[in-house]
């Protein structure tokens, strides 16, 4: 995988739940994911989807295509580590691809 700006979480309880939290880039970008970073280890890999040029740059387009909905946007970065929503999805890149049923079940 490309490399992309990632964060550890912390382990204090104070900033995190089971519900997820707001995750800051190194550059300052906020990210709110419903399911702590440190959560995607358990979550089953059922493939691997390569950005295309109509989907370049689109975590929403690439939702739609993997989850039928584009509001799992935030799985496609959260899935593959990537916390800055502005950090590029580029052309040729394999993004993991999430088991959906899973995600449902820890997001309800």
């Amino acid at each position: 995988f490309p490399s992309h700006d990632t964060v550890t979480p912390p382990n204090t309880s104070a900033l995190w739940s089971t519900k997820g939290g707001i995750f800051t880039s190194k550059i300052g970008v906020q990210t709110y994911f419903p399911l702590p970073m440190s959560y995607a280890s358990l979550i089953p890999i059922v493939g691997t989807y390569t950005v295309t040029a109509a989907t370049e740059g689109r975590a929403d387009l690439i939702a739609r295509e993997l989850y039928q909905s584009e509001e799992y946007w935030w799985l496609v970065f959260w899935i593959n580590g990537i916390v800055d929503p502005l950090a590029s999805l580029s052309v040729g890149q394999i993004l993991k691809v999430a088991d959906i049923s899973t995600i449902q079940s820890m997001v309800r």
